[in-house]
């Protein structure tokens, strides 16, 4: 190498180390001409320069550029068609760094939702390839932090799998494909494998791509492999979580019998509720309330009349953590099942379960307003309409003329355009 091509070197490496997070792209793409082999050699020895003066962050930057890079040599040197000239592969690879450092900094996703939002064009199918070469170079530069390098790709794909904007299934097979790359590294049988599986199961619970039926069946699978290894010692909450995940895959699968599916599914959310507790855990506690008081409105085993008291019962528990004020939403979704549970109910008197129905259907439209929740007021307007029909008390004529007018409001939402169906 000669001096100037040297000082070339340095110099490109004095940019990168300058610039503000995110350009580094750009930079290497301005100085393409300088990457090869012998760049790497020189960001080898400024790197165990920086190490030794302490600046421990700039060496492992340094350090992680170089394993990215010799991935792209490889391919040059292979010619797979994709080099260093790539712009696209190279701002690939700097924003899974970008966000893996971002993760390293702030791990309670204030940080790393802005920087997936602004470039979720990335996150597509060509995002998991590089993420499993990415990661593969940081395990082999760092082999003192494995396990820290797989909580990071691992939270990486929590929140990918969680971003609320971007194209949803492409985001959920990324999480998948992040997850995997984990699970590959975790060693069978042990703690944190049985979490990583759980998160895998997670993640096909919700999975678009794919049939519906096998997504769900692989998310019970493999659940149900995890629970093998107990992690409600070292991850209680991750543990109550999983139980919480496998009666849902349970309540909506499509294969098997579905009164098989619903014991299931109240045996998995009854023993969420061992740690999921009210004082614990009050949000969740009413999450699980909630689902078990529609499971058991639905129940094929049992008596009909035992299941509609267990579901009136959870549904008043969830809405003593579901008020008005701090889950309104979930609070009006809640009333509107205590109403139809009330008005489905065989127990009590017949006339006393109408008007609570009613009641609790009046009560659902303080929030479901016909501007905020044009939907979900319109149902509620039918819900309504059914039980004045059926009404004991009061006049039968003014109970029907209610009705009338409640089902007219309701079909000012629910067009035949809209609606046809409903």
């Amino acid at each position: 190498m000669d001096d100037d091509r040297i000082q070339d070197y340095l110099n490109l490496i004095r940019q990168l180390l300058q610039c503000p997070s995110g350009e580094e792209s750009a930079i290497l793409q301005a100085n393409s001409a300088l990457l090869d082999r012998n760049f790497l050699e020189v960001c080898e020895i400024v790197a165990a320069e920086l190490a030794q003066k302490g600046d421990k962050n700039e060496a492992d930057f340094l350090r992680s550029l170089i394993g990215h890079l010799e991935e792209y040599l490889e391919m040059d040197e292979e010619g797979d068609g994709e080099n260093l000239e790539d712009e696209s592969i190279l701002e690939y690879g700097d924003f899974i760094l970008e966000l893996l450092q971002a993760i390293e900094k702030d791990n309670d996703g204030k940080v790393i939702y802005p920087i997936l939002a602004q470039r979720q064009h990335l996150l597509d199918d060509r995002f998991p390839a590089i993420l499993q070469r990415v990661t593969a170079n940081l395990l082999v530069q760092h082999p003192n932090s494995v396990q820290r390098v797989l909580y990071y790709i691992e939270s990486l794909s929590f929140y990918i799998l969680k971003l609320p904007v971007g194209d949803r299934a492409n985001n959920i097979e990324i999480a998948i494909a992040g997850y995997q790359i984990v699970l590959s590294h975790r060693e069978p049988g042990r703690e944190k494998w049985a979490r990583t599986q759980h998160n895998i199961a997670h993640a096909y619970r919700n999975r678009i791509a794919g049939e519906k039926a096998d997504n769900l069946e692989i998310a019970i699978a493999t659940h149900t492999s995890a629970f093998q290894v107990d992690i409600r010692e070292e991850f209680p909450e991750d543990w109550a979580n999983a139980q919480y995940d496998l009666a849902i895959a349970y309540l909506f699968r499509i294969e098997g019998e579905k009164a098989d599916n619903l014991e299931k599914a109240i045996a998995a959310h009854t023993t969420s509720l061992e740690v999921y507790t009210r004082e614990a855990f009050p949000d969740y506690w009413a999450m699980v309330q909630h689902h078990l008081a529609v499971i058991y409105s639905d129940r094929i085993r049992g008596e009909k009349a035992d299941n509609l008291e267990q579901a009136i019962a959870y549904a008043t528990n969830a809405l003593e953590v579901y008020t008005p004020e701090v889950f309104p939403a979930y609070w009006a979704e809640m009333q509107n099942s205590l109403g139809s549970f009330y008005r489905a109910r065989i127990r009590g008197e017949k006339a006393d379960n109408l008007e609570k129905a009613i009641a609790a259907h009046t009560a659902a439209l303080e929030v479901y307003t016909r501007e905020a929740f044009s939907e979900q007021w319109a149902t509620t307007q039918n819900y309504l309409a059914k039980a004045y029909r059926d009404r004991i008390r009061g006049e039968k004529t003014d109970n029907l003329e209610k009705a009338i007018a409640l089902e007219t409001a309701a079909l000012e939402v629910t067009t035949h355009e809209a609606f046809p169906q409903d």
